[in-house]
């Protein structure tokens, strides 16, 4: 008995408990006295503005201002659902500002109080609203999985298919594509179980997902689609914008950077409905990607210049850095490397305050590199192409590992370490040519093909309809013409019936004037007998007229309305069979396109091609120059090594003027393959080949003189001319300088139109009489004379004061090898 009545005290205790929790809890909610109900009423009022000003075209600034006085006041009366009200409304006005940051307080502070108050919906709002606005990707993870499990507690699957896409765009930036695409086909299993039809947001999304899975074909049907739903609703939304923008991407990966263009114009147009400069600042850079690609760098570059001074920094760092990089991107490929450069100096500065994985780094490295590897800063880019690389694979992003490939392939080529390259050169083909095989582009462009179809058969249906509508109209207008032509010819009936009767009384009123006139006066009947017969002619006359009138009148009218209506029969003819005209000609046309898309696919690849085989054949050329010189390189040496055990100095002599000929040749393929062009710039080459002679003859007291003019050749000439400078200086160092003798030794090289004349002159003691024969006789003065053939040119050699030789040829002109005939 005692453990019963102890149970019931225990329970009547605990409901005391939960009344007085309950109690507290509604007094925190709605205030007890009538004046605080009033201010409660207030403070709903000021949301409700506030929330009003959140939508497009309002006034963010006070919309702050609704949050604060609602606030301030919620905190007098003690109303903590107003004060967590205020907070969300805050954190809206912020998001909308691009303030993400200063938005997360308010969040904390909104979540608290509806803890606190147990109230889910505003919880679920808070949640979801901080998943938007968090910079740490994990925490909104959280919130969001923390929104749908309040969600899915409630059974809101409205909710659910609504939350879901904004948490997949998160799942996007963690790299977890798979589970991304999941989210987005379940809120659209959801939405149609719903009956929701505007899902173009949903099915956009998912094709962004299947962009970075290099899933094309799936990523353009659903691009199309989210197009066709958002079109069909009239959506000009900001998300429609950024559909628009996908299907861009698309396309401009397909090559197709005309419509590419079409579908950014458009993302443009519809965005500044949504006045989001983020967006704005996102399709007009990605617009100035296409006038690059398209070489109009000049064009985008305006562009550019135009988006900088609208919005100028007030941009969130993002589309800051978007910005930067189509700056540097433009300047590098007009060659103007010092403006780009101080656009790639703060976009270094970006770089070093972000974390070095974060997602917007992709954008930093990938226009950095190309413009420090266009400036030779190749050691440098070596550091962010290694970054770029690693963070590409960390977010599993395909198209930018394969472009970080291409980074390296340029730098070790230009390096020299060609293994490697070529190493990453087939990564960056193989990665290249897995975005769009040939499959994959015939179905691309069969559902570009397919959507464009379906378009122009919505235009021929609605005119076919208006053309229906021309023919009711005639018909319409037929039927009220025979209509008036039965109403014409009732009214002739009738008014003849009336001309009838007013004659019958008028010829009434006539026999009775004539009985009163017999009466009154006999003798006068014939005469008024004769004045009613004129009388009742000129009656008849005028009668007959008045319906000859009315006769023509009314085959007048019906002829009007039969011409109106043939004329209305054949401008029906004639629209119809322009009609049929322009159909037979549109599907001529359709024919005629599909034939010129099929041949520009076709030279497309074909220039592809092209531009492959150029690069290959360029890159084979430098190789072959940088081999054919480390081979002379290598012959040297063996002759070098060959003279340490020669004991007879002619051979050890005949050795060392092989061994400089050869390096003649040498620096020649050396100049080859250190620049692109096919021509060696003579200034540069000759002073490089008298530094070396110089060298090689350490003992020589002997200073060169050069007046040397600008000259480029081709290898053809340059390397029977390096072959003649070098027999020529080699001659004056031996033999003009005896003992140690000091001297001067001129090398000169001028225009003489229309020749070019090549002078190799010493002080030295010269050649005297026997000697002058001599000479000719040996092998450098045959070598001379056939080099001087061979690049069609005369010499001279004279003697007085020392040794001149004067060598006349045409630039222009290239001689048959005559060396090999020469010397023997």
């Amino acid at each position: 008995m005692n453990k019963r009545i102890f149970l019931l005290l225990l329970l009547l205790t605990q409901s005391t408990l939960i009344v007085f929790a309950r109690t507290t809890h509604l007094q925190q909610q709605v205030p007890v006295s009538n004046d605080a109900g009033k201010d409660t009423a207030v403070v709903m009022q000021l949301l409700r503005q506030g929330k009003a000003q959140l939508e497009p075209g309002g006034d963010f600034p006070k919309a702050m201002e609704y949050a604060q006085k609602a606030d301030s006041l919620s905190q007098r009366i003690g109303y903590l659902k107003g004060e967590g009200e205020s907070a969300l409304l805050m954190a809206g006005c912020l998001k909308r500002l691009d303030k993400f940051e200063e938005a997360v307080p308010f969040l904390k502070k909104a979540e608290a109080i509806f803890e606190q108050i147990h109230s889910t919906d505003d919880l679920i709002r808070t949640y979801s609203l901080r998943g938007a606005v968090d910079l740490d990707l994990s925490l909104r993870a959280a919130c969001y999985e923390k929104a749908l499990a309040l969600l899915k507690a409630n059974g809101d699957k409205q909710g659910i298919a609504a939350v879901l896409p904004d948490y997949s765009e998160v799942k996007m930036m963690q790299a977890q594509l798979p589970a991304a695409e999941d989210m987005l086909k379940e809120s659209i299993r959801l939405s149609k179980e719903l009956g929701i039809d505007r899902i173009q947001w949903q099915y956009g999304l998912l094709g962004a997902v299947q962009i970075q899975r290099r899933e094309s074909v799936e990523a353009l049907k659903n691009e199309l689609l989210a197009i066709k739903i958002g079109e069909q609703y009239g959506d000009t939304s900001s998300h429609m914008a950024e559909i628009y923008n996908y299907t861009a991407i698309i396309y401009m990966k397909m090559g197709k950077l005309e419509e590419s263009g079409q579908y950014l114009h458009k993302a443009i147009g519809t965005g500044s409905h949504a006045q989001d400069p983020m967006l704005t600042v996102q399709f007009r850079s990605n617009l100035a990607n296409i006038l690059i690609r398209q070489n109009k760098p000049k064009e985008a570059l305006e562009n550019l210049k135009i988006l900088e001074k609208t919005y100028g920094q007030g941009l969130p760092v993002n589309a800051k850095i978007q910005m930067l990089t189509r700056f540097v991107r433009c300047y590098t490929e007009l060659n103007d490397l010092s403006s780009a450069g101080r656009y790639a100096e703060q976009l270094i500065k970006y770089s070093d305050s972000m974390k070095p994985d974060e997602y917007d780094q992709i954008a930093i490295y990938t226009e950095l590199n190309r413009f420090l590897i266009a400036s030779g800063q190749y050691e440098r880019a070596s550091r962010f192409v290694e970054q770029h690389r690693l963070i590409a694979e960390k977010f599993k992003l395909p198209d930018q590992s394969t472009q970080a490939y291409f980074y390296k392939f340029r730098i070790d080529s230009a390096c020299g370490d060609l293994a490697p390259a070529l190493r990453y050169f087939q990564l960056y083909t193989k990665g290249k040519d897995a975005v769009f095989n040939e499959n994959t582009a015939k179905q691309l462009n069969q559902l570009h093909v397919e959507f464009e179809t379906e378009k122009k058969d919505k235009e021929i249906i609605l005119k076919e309809k208006n053309i229906q509508i021309l023919v009711q109209q005639a018909a319409l207008q037929k039927a009220l013409s025979d209509k008036s032509d039965q109403e014409l010819a009732l009214n002739r009936q009738a008014l003849q019936l009336k001309q009838k009767d007013f004659i019958t009384e008028k010829q009434q009123v006539e026999l009775l004037t004539k009985q009163t006139q017999l009466q009154n006066a006999a003798s006068e009947k014939q005469q008024q007998e004769l004045v009613i017969r004129q009388k009742d002619i000129t009656l008849l006359k005028q009668s007959n007229r008045i319906q000859e009138s009315d006769l023509k009148r009314a085959s007048m009218v019906r002829n009007v309305i039969i011409s109106g209506a043939l004329v209305l029969g054949l401008m029906s003819l004639l629209v119809y069979s322009r009609y049929r005209t322009k159909k037979r000609a549109s599907e001529k046309l359709a024919l005629q396109q599909e034939e010129i898309r099929q041949k520009n696919i076709s030279l497309q690849a074909l220039i592809s091609d092209k531009d492959k085989l150029l690069m290959e054949k360029e890159w084979l050329v430098k190789e072959v120059h940088h081999r054919v010189k480390n081979n002379l390189q290598m012959v040297i040496s063996l002759l070098n090594s060959q003279s340490a055990y020669l004991s007879n100095q002619d051979a050890v002599a005949a050795i060392r003027e092989s061994q400089r000929r050869m390096h003649a040749m040498s620096l020649i393929h050396q100049r080859l393959y250190e620049k692109d062009e096919s021509t060696i710039d003579m200034q540069t080459y000759i002073t490089d080949l008298v530094n070396y002679l110089k060298d090689s003859f350490e003992g020589a007291n002997v200073r060169f003189v050069l007046d040397l003019q600008p000259l480029v050749l081709d290898v053809s000439k340059a390397v029977p001319l390096g072959l003649i400078l070098n027999e020529a200086i080699t001659n004056s160092l031996k033999y003009a300088f005896p003992d140690g003798q000091a001297g001067h030794i001129l090398v000169s090289l001028k225009p003489v139109s229309p020749l070019m004349e090549l002078i190799i002159a010493d002080d030295g003691i010269g050649l005297s009489g026997n000697n002058m024969a001599t000479p000719k006789k040996s092998l450098g003065m045959s070598l001379l004379k056939g080099l001087t053939t061979q690049i069609g040119g005369t010499y001279d050699i004279s003697s007085g004061r020392g040794v001149e030789i004067l060598i006349r040829f045409s630039p222009a002109q290239i001689g048959k090898s005559v060396l090999n005939d020469t010397v023997v």
